[in-house]
């Protein structure tokens, strides 16, 4: 389960995953058909997870389906399914990534599954602000005991969380990335201005 899971270079869900998916939904139904709703719930149990968290980010309802004609597992947004290669390039981002990291933990122990640690590069890439708001929120909901190191350059993921260390880099003269100043907590109830100016040295509000 923990293969490759250090590649920060996929940009797209793997076949593997939808597969998983595409399986967990098919013996949830088959499950269901026999009358035992215990294992029909076990094995949406995941999915109904990713489909929460994911929704919650975007503010939409989202959930998987499986196509009965092209048995191809869409993504059903709001009321409107649609293929994942359509997608905006943020909902596949978090649905990659999300999908990816549960679909690990699922194949994991137990004892496994809520102390890790999580590598997230570049969280906000192609997310709405208001999204980006919300991703580190949820995602710290979702997993409570994950430690979590990120990288960003957006304002609104700063300034969504309290206590989060924040470490700022620079670059120096030959090139290379160094600490810039010492690391300080987040606080929530920050302006952006304020994030701007201390963070990202912006000082120009035009």
């Amino acid at each position: 389960p923990i293969t490759e899971a250090l590649t920060f270079n996929k940009t797209n869900v793997n076949a593997n995953l939808f597969q998983w998916i595409a399986n967990n939904k098919t013996r949830a139904a088959l499950s269901f058909q026999k009358g035992n709703k215990k294992d029909s719930d076990k094995y949406l149990a995941s999915i109904l997870k990713i489909e929460k968290a994911i929704g919650e980010i975007i503010g939409r309802k989202v959930e998987f389906i499986i196509d009965e004609y092209s048995l191809n597992v869409m993504v059903k947004l709001d009321d409107e399914s649609i293929h994942y290669n359509t997608l905006a390039d943020g909902y596949k981002s978090v649905i990659s990534w999300l999908t990816d990291l549960i679909f690990r933990l699922d194949h994991m122990p137990i004892e496994g599954q809520e102390n890790f640690t999580l590598f997230l590069d570049e969280i906000d890439i192609h997310l709405h602000p208001a999204a980006q708001r919300r991703i580190l929120p949820v995602i710290q909901k979702l997993f409570p005991k994950a430690q979590i190191f990120l990288t960003t350059h957006s304002p609104f993921i700063i300034g969504s969380v309290d206590d989060a260390w924040v470490y700022k880099f620079k670059l120096d003269g030959k090139g290379n990335s160094i600490l810039d100043g010492e690391p300080f907590l987040t606080e929530n109830a920050k302006s952006y201005r304020y994030i701007l100016e201390q963070v990202f040295d912006i000082n120009k509000q035009f």
